[in-house]
């Protein structure tokens, strides 16, 4: 949709009015937007004004000065040519220079008005002089072929076949004359350039020369013939066969550099390049262990820069378990703080069963065990309401008081306890829950040193899911993807009330 002119009685940008008119956009400086708006006969306030309102060229005056940086020419006096509007209704006119004489001050700044003028002049691209001044820039650089708004300009220099730049330029917005607007796509050596600032138009001359400057800068040429060595180096690996591929040194540092970033990044990048598979860059990474730490880091550095080998060693002493095992950048196992202090929590799904029949024997049952609950069908075991019959509270003290407990149950007990007390965190629906059950695991998150326990519950859950993925094969364990899932929801859960609760006290 076309921009109109917001004047009141103007129709330019309407459909009544085919006639095309440059707009311009009120100024973003306060001041000037100001006087604009004393001048226009619209009654308008400050904050009535957006972005996309504008004002055409027919209410400025012939000799209005314009603003020479920038995209767009921008007008440095307010709008004083209405037309259609009764005098009274316009606001007060710009007061025009007094013919008396000046003083030496005054003469300074005509004759700097006089200069931005003429500089203006220059840089702005006509329509009837584009293509012969066109020529003249470019004449010693390379050819040009243009029809009525399409040009195309390639350099003298080649390399074989292919100009070592080349550039597509089209005329897009022509008004009274005037070119406001150029499209370019520049090459060099066939590999596309983007320019960050000009975004693909130019409107004025100065903004071509930066064009030229930009294309025939080295640095893009040394960008471009890393490019075309990789692509280069692909199609030789294409044409290898899939199992006599050679991977140069490149290729390895290539490969490593992705890989380090992220494995999903690497793998999918592996559907479309030739890259080493994963378990050949496991099988180099291994082979660092072989080597003494010495050796090693002489290797690092001797290809390094005097100014470059200014580095920390910091070293982190933790305990690991002499299972553990390091391969491929992978570590199989976790680290201790305190060793020999590791405390394990075993629970036994068999003390629910005992607990179950020696229950069925009683006269008084104090658990919400079942048949169903301890041996679930395939259907059943979907049901919430069966799982919370084992992690509830009347469980745990059943197992906790039973006359037929064993040693292992009260550590069956204790696991239950910490389930519960998540669950409850979970499930805290009130401000006034904790309070009217009595129960300090209701407790809703906040600056309280009892919403604080709740975080720090949080986190030590955390903790404790991570712990639980199998560390080897057919382990009796959560999956990984379930203790990683558990394990992010309660720390990302914690953080995000910290800094909720952080945010609102500042």
């Amino acid at each position: 949709m076309g921009k109109k002119c917001c004047v009141y009685g103007c129709t330019s940008g309407y459909a009544s009015n085919p006639k095309k008119v440059t707009m311009y956009r009120f100024p973003k400086d306060n001041e000037q937007r100001k006087q604009w708006l004393r001048s226009i006969p619209n009654k308008l306030s400050e904050e009535e004004i957006t972005d996309h309102m504008t004002v055409c060229a027919l209410h400025f005056r012939p000799d209005t000065l314009f603003s020479t940086g920038g995209r767009y020419q921008v007008p440095l006096e307010p709008p004083s040519v209405f037309p259609n509007v009764p005098s009274s209704c316009c606001g007060t006119p710009q007061p025009k220079p007094r013919t008396t004489q000046s003083s030496s001050g005054s003469r300074t700044d005509i004759t700097v008005v006089d200069e931005h003028k003429t500089v203006r002049q220059k840089d702005t691209l006509f329509i009837n002089t584009f293509f012969s001044c066109l020529s003249e820039k470019i004449s010693h650089l390379g050819f040009v072929a243009h029809d009525d708004k399409n040009i195309v300009i390639f350099s003298k220099q080649r390399e074989g076949p292919i100009p070592s730049f080349s550039l597509y330029l089209s005329i897009s917005d022509v008004v009274d004359g005037v070119i406001n607007e150029v499209k370019f796509q520049a090459y060099k050596k066939l590999v596309f350039l983007q320019h960050k600032q000009l975004c693909g138009i130019i409107s004025c001359w100065s903004q071509f020369d930066e064009l030229i400057r930009f294309v025939l800068d080295d640095e893009n040429e040394v960008k471009n013939e890393e490019k075309f060595k990789f692509v280069a180096r692909q199609i030789e690996l294409l044409n290898t066969p899939k199992n006599s591929k050679i991977y140069n040194t490149d290729d390895f540092l290539l490969a490593f550099s992705w890989y380090s970033k992220s494995r999903s990044l690497y793998d999918h990048v592996r559907t479309f390049l030739h890259l080493p598979s994963i378990s050949t860059l496991r099988k180099l990474t291994s082979l660092a262990k072989s080597v003494s730490d010495e050796i090693l880091y002489q290797s690092y550095f001797k290809n390094v820069e005097d100014k470059c080998r200014g580095c920390i060693l910091i070293i982190d002493e933790i305990y690991v378990k002499a299972s553990i095992t390091y391969k491929g950048g992978v570590l199989f196992g976790y680290s201790m703080d305190q060793p020999g202090q590791e405390e394990k929590l075993l629970a036994k799904w068999s003390d629910l069963k005992d607990l179950c029949n020696s229950e069925s024997q009683s006269l008084v049952k104090l658990s919400k065990l079942s048949t169903s609950t301890i041996s679930p069908s395939n259907i059943e075991k979907q049901k919430v309401s069966l799982a919370l019959n084992v992690f509830c509270e009347q469980t745990s003290s059943a197992l906790k008081t039973s006359s037929h407990r064993s040693s292992s149950w009260s550590e069956t007990a204790a696991f239950i306890d910490i389930v519960v007390s998540l669950w409850k965190a979970f499930n805290t629906k009130s401000i006034f829950q904790a309070t009217r059950l009595c129960d300090p695991d209701r407790q809703v998150i906040d600056s309280t040193p009892a919403g604080e326990r709740i975080l720090n519950l949080l986190h030590q859950w955390a903790q404790l899911a991570q712990s639980m993925s199998p560390r080897k094969v057919r382990e009796r364990a959560l999956t990984r993807d379930t203790s990683e899932a558990m394990s992010w929801t309660c720390r990302c859960l914690a953080d995000l009330a910290r800094y909720l609760l952080q945010t609102e006290k500042s």
